[in-house]
């Protein structure tokens, strides 16, 4: 999707920001320079009033050594060799640090996974080695040339001397050995497992002049600011222009640094990278708090949790690139991004049937390679007839009427009836990169005798691969979709209740199509095939009630991810309000039993609740945490909105307490609600600031970052509170 200049100007200025304060400089930042007067007293309300911070003086805190996290692993292997594996998931899971993750411990089975993942990704890259290697031979001059080029990008700074002299010697030793391409690869997986590859760590440079400072603090060198930048923004290594951007010297001031993220930020891995800070600020990836009690919830399955893993996710995603990107938006906006699963817990089946329609007049129907064929349409339904020979090999031939997407999504159809054409004749749904006959696909096809396959060539030019999914005639219902650099594709017997069929790892151009495919088989007759249904498959924006949903602290899967297999937690959800959107910790007190009562069909959770922490150790606290996790209870474990529980009317009246005071609230949302003392509080927008640092250094705030993050809490301010 296109980012609007306003939208990219506002969300520059705060992560520019966040960098300069990373520097531990404070410096002016584009026009928002002259705005500044209007905000420089923060208030008496804020936590960092009263600091005195010089702008243009250095405040160092602590930056620990960091090992990437797995998607950045992943976002590097990419960016570096142009991978499409998932090599990363083979690591370890990420340590904690600051409430997000980073790579800090090693154990050996760290170093056995490191060793098997640079190995799996050298032996992937031999198929653009050619690329890589850019030179015509074996000889010692182009292992030195490659082994400078591609160190640089690696280890994101040039290599000394003495460093190439190893790798050409390690080449020198392999190539004697094993011939030239194994000596490649193994050089490639050298560099891999090396620590300047893995870590990044930050020895800083004392002659960075243009910074000045105290002794006790050392700036980062050019480098090591412009890989804090890239893996800021994108999760990833920097590219080849901020690179040398950094070798000019154009990231000693403000100004340059600010240019370059900018362009950092229009970049489509922008999206993938800021989304890897939201996802961890709001806690998305904890998928396994999506399993329900099936008796108490019987619509909480398969199809309904991958609904709520991707909503918060395609929610945060539209705020920041297609609305205003504003804080504001992010928890009042009413509108939400569902399949027909979720549209049903939401009650808007109406709204997700009709912006998830794809009316078959406003498909492209063509034929791909040597085929001839016809679509014919007859609302709802359109019949394709082709002569193609198969979609297979490396290169197809067949009928094709496909609809343009742009991001995550795809489509559904139910083949309804399928004739002619030989026993492996194709009928199904496809998303593809272009209309070429060898470009890269993924699709899943009912044939005419075996059943539903699911095809993929993952590069142009390159072969399929197919795997068989199961015995099935028509009608059947067949979905696929693209959600980042993973494809799904799913069946279905009703339409509703989805089953993962398969997924593959596809990088893929951000706009890409998706349709409806045929192709007869090894057969004279052509094969004809109606598909009806036609819809978009995944989430859908849709606009939701305003008095049960604004924001995402009101989405199911948010919800549901806070409560109990069987029951709401106003515990769980009043502690992710102080902590992840006020910063307040609270620890717990030891040997504390935090069960609830046996559950009581004569009480409501509230009651139970308030039984079990209104008396001694558990009081101090819980006169905070409760009256924050009461106003959710108008949503069941689920995330469904409810009236009653156990026969009796939900009291969801509570209280915020801030740095302004404490505040009684009713419920979440409209007047009076939880969100209309929040949003305008400062302590959130505080936190927000708060949590951005912990994020870029891996680390929970201390003093020394005081004066830093009250620099991005008056840049945040005068952006409007512009995320």
């Amino acid at each position: 999707m296109i980012v609007s200049p306003s939208t990219r100007q506002h969300v520059g200025a705060q992560l520019c920001a966040l960098l300069i304060a990373a520097t531990g400089c404070l410096g002016s930042i584009g026009d928002a320079a002259d705005d500044l007067a209007a905000v420089d007293d923060l208030g008496a309300d804020s936590s960092r009033a009263g600091l005195v911070c010089e702008p243009g003086s250095l405040f160092p805190s602590p930056a620990p050594i960091k090992r990437m996290t797995r998607v950045e692993l992943d976002n590097t292997l990419r960016d570096l060799l142009g991978s499409r594996e998932r090599h990363a998931t083979a690591v370890p899971e990420d340590d904690y640090g600051g409430g997000y993750n980073v790579g800090s411990t090693i154990s050996q089975l760290h170093i056995e996974t490191y060793l098997a993942v640079a190995e799996a990704a050298a032996t992937e890259a031999m198929g653009r080695i050619t690329t890589l290697w850019a030179c015509a031979d074996y000889s010692q001059a182009c292992a030195r040339a490659f082994a400078e080029r591609f160190g640089k990008r690696a280890y994101r700074r040039p290599l000394e001397q003495s460093e190439v002299d190893v790798l050409a010697s390690f080449f020198a030793a392999q190539q004697s050995a094993y011939g030239g391409p194994e000596a490649q690869r193994l050089l490639i997986a050298r560099m891999l497992t090396s620590p300047s590859f893995l870590y990044r760590a930050e020895t800083g440079d004392a002659g960075l002049a243009a910074f000045g400072g105290p002794a006790d603090g050392v700036p980062l060198d050019r480098y090591e600011l412009a890989s804090r930048l890239a893996y800021l923004i994108w999760a990833s290594m920097p590219d080849d222009e901020l690179i040398a951007a950094a070798e000019r010297g154009e990231l000693s001031t403000t100004e340059g640094i600010e240019r370059q993220a900018r362009r950092l930020l229009g970049d489509p891995k922008a999206r993938g990278g800021l989304r890897n800070f939201y996802a961890q600020w709001l806690e998305l990836d904890r998928g396994a708090e999506l399993e329900k009690d099936a008796a108490l919830f019987p619509r909480v399955d398969d199809t309904l949790r991958a609904a709520m893993n991707g909503e918060t996710r395609a929610f945060m995603d539209h705020v920041l690139w297609d609305d205003d990107a504003t804080l504001t938006t992010a928890l009042t906006a009413s509108y939400g991004f569902v399949d027909a699963s979720l549209a049903r817990l939401y009650g808007v089946e109406s709204a997700y049937q009709a912006a998830s329609a794809l009316q078959p007049t406003g498909a492209t129907s063509l034929d791909i390679g040597a085929a001839m064929g016809e679509t014919v349409v007859a609302e709802p339904a359109l019949t394709l007839a082709s002569d193609g020979l198969d979609i297979w090999g490396t290169s197809d031939a067949f009928r094709y009427a496909h609809f343009s997407i742009d991001g995550d999504g795809g489509i559904v159809a139910r083949v309804s009836a399928m004739s002619g054409g030989s026993e492996w004749a194709k009928a199904g749904v496809m998303l593809r990169d272009g209309t070429a006959p060898g470009a890269r696909n993924a699709a899943l096809h009912l044939t005419k005798a075996h059943g539903i396959v699911f095809n993929r060539r993952l590069l142009d030019g390159g072969a399929t691969v197919s795997t068989a999914v199961r015995t099935a005639s028509a009608p059947v219902w067949l979905a696929i979709e693209r959600r980042g650099d993973v494809v799904i594709a799913s069946t279905s017997d009703d339409g509703v209740a989805f089953v993962e069929a398969g997924r593959a790892h596809m990088v893929l151009p951000s706009s890409v199509h998706v349709g409806l495919a045929v192709a007869r088989g090894n057969a004279p007759e052509a094969v004809r095939a109606t598909f009806d249904g036609v819809r978009q498959h995944g989430l859908v924006k849709v606009d939701l009630d305003p008095s049960q949903r604004a924001g995402f602290l009101t989405q199911a899967g948010v919800l549901a991810r806070l409560s109990r297999p069987y029951e709401t937690s106003p515990i769980f959800r009043g502690m992710f309000v102080l902590d992840r959107l006020l910063c307040t910790h609270l620890a717990p007190p030891p040997d504390l039993d935090v069960d609830l009562p046996a559950i009581d069909p004569t009480k409501t959770t509230r009651e139970r609740t308030s039984e079990l922490t209104e008396k001694g150790t558990c009081a101090a606290c819980h006169t905070v945490i409760n009256p924050l996790g009461f106003t959710f209870e108008s949503y069941d474990a689920a995330g469904a909105f409810r009236d009653t529980e156990n026969g009796k009317p939900i009291d969801a009246s509570g209280a915020l307490q801030t740095s302004r005071g404490r505040t009684a609230v009713v419920g979440v949302v409209g007047e009076g609600g939880l969100l209309s003392a929040l949003v305008d509080d400062i302590s959130l927008h505080e936190c927000v600031a708060t949590q951005w640092l912990r994020y870029a250094f891996g680390r929970n705030n201390v003093e020394a970052d005081d004066c830093s993050l009250a620099e991005v809490d008056r840049r945040f301010a005068v952006s409007g509170y512009d995320l």
